[in-house]
């Protein structure tokens, strides 16, 4: 698969996110939103098919390009290309979106203070698990919708392109150690943040005997579940691609050793840490299935790269690597970074922090007479609303600005030791011929006495008997 259908899932990210901004942004807020502009439903429901057909022919596009040999293949670029499309619209404006319709009694309620504690409490507590529910159901419509219709369009388009090499090396499993180790950070930071979160809103829902809309353990199922199913396909991408590297280097034997250390024992540590800090979870029969499978995953991963530890490491220290490789690689690197934390953690806690918190402070206040206490982020719902989509934009685009500037440092440190090695290799084939005294030692050159020219003292063609009579001459 070549790096260009990465190209063109960014191009149909862009085009299918301006199709999708019409009926995410103008439309569907407008219909729970008072004030909020009001735009027809007829052109939302075409633009949304527009963008439909937009990730199709992105598959399309990508497969045709992609250098596959078979339909497989091009299934597989089109799936990539239409995921990372899919991605781009959700982050730009499907995240906030889920987080606007989630908190939407809240929002259709206003600026204005609860009757008594039971409408404050359910109102607080239905828009929290709202929010969070609509937030993570959103992104797992993006990736599923983004992987099927990639597919499909690759599947009817075939494989093109001239085709590309298959990959080498250990760069496949390098990803997966990313992947990985992302997921699993962040994981850890998701359940520190909510894994008191349900209990706690539970518990407020009971006081005033209030039934939540959406169960309360919802609040740490959606993260955590959506985290896990990631580590499981990075977990069995990396034992695929580790079953097919090649370590043709040391450097290349020493990563394939640590992807095997790392993507074998991180179960076991992930297991023991949501043991001591979420063990309310074990007690769900599909969690633990989750993690019986993960730990499978991480014990073939170990037999599969434990007899790499016997082998002989290859004599070639380091093999030589093209700028273009390196530019696709850190910032496919960082594009997984980037999307693993923003759809495991950001946009939630983004929904809940911009839509739910400002509110509460005036729907808490129980006085009707009291003076309306206006959120510091806005002045009113639909500001409010607003400011929710500009932010999540904006951590988009800030994001993707500290991780270009990042992969350009990157780059740019791999760019000069990549100019310095070249010139050192520039350099060197000069001391190599004289660094070759074997050459003239061989008996071939004869050539000074073909020419006719007087013979080196260290090989006279005179015979031995003369050159003995002369030496004794010349040392009277």
């Amino acid at each position: 698969m070549r790096a260009r259908v990465y190209l063109v899932g960014l191009g149909g990210g862009v085009l299918v996110t301006s199709v999708l901004y019409y009926p995410l942004y103008l439309y569907l807020p407008g219909t729970f939103v008072k004030d909020w502009p009001g735009a027809p439903g007829g052109l939302a429901i075409a633009l949304t098919g527009v963008g439909v057909v937009l990730m199709l022919f992105t598959g399309v596009v990508a497969a045709r390009i992609s250098g596959t040999r078979d339909r497989a293949g091009a299934a597989a670029a089109g799936a990539v290309a239409g995921l990372i499309a899919a991605l781009i619209a959700e982050m730009w404006v499907g995240g906030a979106a889920a987080g606007a319709w989630g908190a939407r009694d809240l929002l259709v309620y206003g600026l204005k203070p609860a009757h008594n504690n039971t409408e404050f409490i359910s109102l607080l507590t239905d828009a929290v698990t709202g929010a969070h529910w609509w937030t993570y159901l959103s992104a797992w419509i993006a990736i599923l919708t983004g992987l099927g219709l990639g597919a499909i369009g690759g599947v009817s388009a075939g494989p093109g392109g001239a085709p590309a090499k298959p990959p080498s090396g250990t760069w496949p499993a390098e990803l997966s150690l990313i992947g990985a180790l992302v997921s699993a950070l962040t994981l850890v930071i998701t359940v520190v943040i909510f894994a008191l979160l349900g209990p706690s809103t539970q518990k407020a829902a009971d006081s005033v005997t209030h039934i939540l809309r959406y169960p309360s353990s919802s609040l740490i199922a959606w993260p955590v579940g959506t985290l896990f199913v990631l580590l499981l396909i990075w977990e069995a991408l990396g034992w695929r691609w580790l079953r097919r590297a090649r370590a043709e280097t040391t450097a290349a034997h020493n990563r394939l050793l640590i992807i095997t250390y790392v993507n074998g024992l991180l179960p076991l540590f992930m297991v023991a840490f949501l043991f001591l800090i979420a063990r309310g979870m074990f007690a769900s029969p599909l969690f633990l299935a989750g993690l019986a499978i993960w730990l499978g995953l991480g014990g073939i991963t170990l037999l599969t790269g434990w007899p790499l530890r016997s082998r002989p490491r290859p004599a070639i220290s380091a093999e030589p690597r093209g700028m273009r490789f390196f530019i696709s690689e850190v910032m496919l690197s960082s594009g997984v970074l980037f999307a693993t934390a923003y759809l495991g953690l950001a946009a939630a806690s983004l929904n809940l922090v911009l839509l739910v918190v400002p509110v509460i402070s005036t729907v808490g206040n129980f006085d009707p007479n009291a003076k309306i206490t206006v959120p510091a982020l806005a002045k009113s719902i639909p500001e409010l609303v607003r400011t929710n989509y500009v932010v999540h934009q904006g951590v988009v685009v800030g994001g993707g600005v500290l991780l270009l500037v990042a992969d350009l440092l990157i780059i740019g440190v791999i760019a000069g030791s990549t100019w310095t090695r070249g010139r050192g290799r520039g350099k060197g084939p000069a001391p190599v011929p004289a660094a070759q005294p074997s050459a003239p030692v061989k008996p071939a050159p004869a050539s000074p006495a073909d020419e006719g020219q007087p013979a080196p003292a260290a090989s006279p063609p005179a015979p031995p008997t003369d050159q003995d009579n002369k030496t004794p001459g010349r040392s009277g």
